[in-house]
């Protein structure tokens, strides 16, 4: 089967161990799977039916080793393995794809859709969940899933949603500043000593425009620390959450209204993604750089491409962490397949290839220490290299915010820092 790759512009019933979800929350292995085409199937039956079907897989394609991850390793894995095949469909906007997905819907294609599967987090999770065009529960059903840890928040919220068994996990993004260590000589461990430096040092540093998912991501970290802290914002969201935003949010504003006009070109302009911010440090226009891949320094200073002085960091008290999933869609023809796919995401070797700097590198989702020994073994061996986080700077993690909350930076962003 030919490996096909586009590039778009604009239960199983399987005995298994049952992971606990936090807060003790245990999965229940009878779950009924919705769909005609694998109720009441056992995995060796979901693997027949698997067979000769192709997964039309959507997925943001701004990463090449990750494009070549899915669209070459896994597609030849899974090939090899069970005759299933990658249709990789490689995306600017995942909602672009969660739109395709709800207008098919809308016109009738209820089992017959376009599209199997989306990684999707945050709001495209929310939008397909809300719409009931997510196919599961199944996570927790897939053989691999006992090789991710029970606590793994992933489990139970993405981004302050529910999860309930309708996304699976395949790893895990954290944010990331790095900086060139030739010219910052001491690097600031909080959000307020990088304000300061960022006016010490005018033109040295930007962010990319909201609403891409770096710039976000920067501006909540912000966010989080001139408001108080994190936990106030963790959780459903409420007219009592609505009445903080309006009291705290000024804050956020004057912050990064301060900043401004110390950034890169005045703050006249901001890097529309993190590819052009990369390119902007890459040539030493800037000192920081800032990416949501926890290797992304150590690899792109691997490869030449960063100066060998870059160097990872989180703030003192930790960045946010996500899980990167994946969502078999309701009206999805090849269900068989994309449950095999989902699974295969989780086996520990795939896990292995993911993690290796050399090959993808980044945070996997299994826990090291449930995994086959001697896979855990080479886990432990890898050599994330020169601007690498230490594993210290790796579990200093904090929770993203909701998808209403994102909403109102968004849209407050453009309102009282771009129009302003």
């Amino acid at each position: 089967m030919a490996l096909r790759i586009k590039l778009l512009v604009a239960a199983l019933v399987f005995a298994i161990s049952l992971p606990t979800f936090a807060g003790g929350k245990t999965v229940d292995k009878d779950w009924p799977i919705i769909t005609r085409a694998t109720s009441s199937m056992d995995w060796n039956q979901v693997l027949a039916e698997a067979s000769g079907q192709t997964v039309t897989f959507h997925f943001w394609g701004g990463n090449i080793k990750h494009n070549a991850f899915v669209c070459e390793y896994l597609h030849n894995r899974l090939m090899d393995k069970y005759n299933v095949g990658i249709n990789c469909i490689l995306i600017e906007s995942t909602m672009a794809a969660v739109n395709q997905v709800i207008g098919e819907f809308n016109a009738g294609r209820t089992d017959d859709g376009s599209i199997d599967m989306i990684w999707i987090n945050g709001n495209s999770y929310y939008t397909l969940r809300q719409a009931d065009l997510l196919f599961g529960p199944y996570a927790a059903q897939l053989p691999n899933a006992k090789y991710i840890a029970a606590d793994n928040p992933g489990w139970t919220q993405d981004f302050g949603n529910p999860v309930e068994g309708y996304e699976s996990h395949w790893g895990h993004g954290k944010f990331i500043l790095f900086y060139d260590s030739e010219n910052v000589a001491n690097p600031p461990g909080t959000v307020d000593e990088l304000i300061t430096w960022v006016c010490d040092n005018p033109g040295r540093f930007t962010y990319p425009v909201l609403p891409t998912f770096t710039g976000r991501r920067f501006v909540t970290e912000v966010f989080y620390r001139v408001t108080g802290g994190v936990d106030q914002w963790i959780g459903q969201f409420s007219p009592a959450m609505k009445a903080n935003w309006d009291e705290k949010s000024p804050a956020l504003w004057d912050a990064l209204n301060k900043m401004e006009p110390c950034l890169w070109r005045e703050g006249s302009t901001y890097p529309t993604d993190r590819a052009p911010l990369d390119e902007l440090y890459a040539n030493g226009e800037v000192d920081f750089g800032m990416a949501t891949g926890a290797f992304l320094a150590a690899s792109r200073t691997a490869e030449g491409i960063f100066p060998p002085s870059t160097v990872g960091m989180v703030f003192d008290d930790g960045t946010v962490s996500d899980t990167h999933y994946v969502g078999i869609m309701a009206n999805s023809p090849n269900k068989a397949g994309a449950l095999v796919l989902a699974n295969e995401l989780q086996d520990p070797e795939v896990q292995l290839y993911y993690a290796d700097p050399a090959t993808r590198g980044d945070i996997p989702a299994v826990s090291i220490d449930l995994l086959p020994e001697a896979v855990a073994a080479k886990f432990r061996a890898l050599d994330f290299g020169a601007g690498a986080l230490t594993p210290e700077d790796m579990n200093k993690a904090l929770p993203g915010i909701g998808t209403e909350l994102i909403k109102l930076i968004e849209e407050g962003w453009q309102k009282n820092v771009v129009e302003k």
